[in-house]
């Protein structure tokens, strides 16, 4: 008996030496190979976009790993200010209660009338001290807004990967229930 791949003679799906049951068989085994290939085909184009939500998501936090270490070195430069601008306040103190106690130069920390006293290059004055410590507070602020926002964005996209898996996942249940259906005696 030899097996054709044609339709037979009548135009009926059966081939050449095999029975209508065999030919039905043959229909629905090419009919699941199709659905195979499509439910493969979602997988993949699924898979795609899930790999590009990784990058985004690797992409975002590189970025939040910048900020944070942004954050960490003003938050580092503040401390020194900080530490400095103590000092001056305890230097300008100590001047004060000698100024206040006895107006000898003697009194001054470096040993030079405190009057007389100019800051010289490079020397911070408190003033300067209070205007840096300002400016550098003011920029934490922003690289903490910055850093929150950049953490909304992330949590926002994590949901909505979330959402779209569920509803995939309610797709793909609703699909196979659909297929039983009609697979069901």
């Amino acid at each position: 008996m030899e097996i054709g791949t044609g339709k037979g003679s009548d135009g009926s799906d059966c081939l050449e030496g095999q029975s209508p049951f065999l030919a039905a068989i043959r229909r629905e085994v090419e009919a699941l190979e199709d659905r195979l290939l499509a439910r493969i085909s979602r997988l993949e184009q699924q898979h795609l976009h899930f790999e590009a939500a990784l990058e985004n998501v690797a992409r975002s936090d590189t970025k939040l790993q910048d900020v944070e270490a942004s954050q960490l070195k003003s938050e580092v430069t503040i401390a020194q200010l900080s530490g400095q601008m103590k000092a001056a306040m305890d230097q300008l103190q100590s001047v004060q209660r000698c100024a206040a106690v006895s107006s000898a130069p003697a009194c001054s920390p470096r040993g030079v009338d405190s009057r007389k006293s100019t800051p010289k290059a490079g020397e911070l004055t408190l003033p300067a001290l209070g205007d840096q410590v300002a400016r550098l507070s003011e920029k934490i602020e922003a690289h903490s807004d910055a850093l929150a926002q950049v953490r909304k964005v992330l949590e926002l996209q994590l949901l909505q990967q979330h959402q779209q898996q569920q509803q995939q996942q309610e797709q793909q249940q609703q699909q196979q229930q659909g297929q039983q259906q009609r697979h069901a005696p």
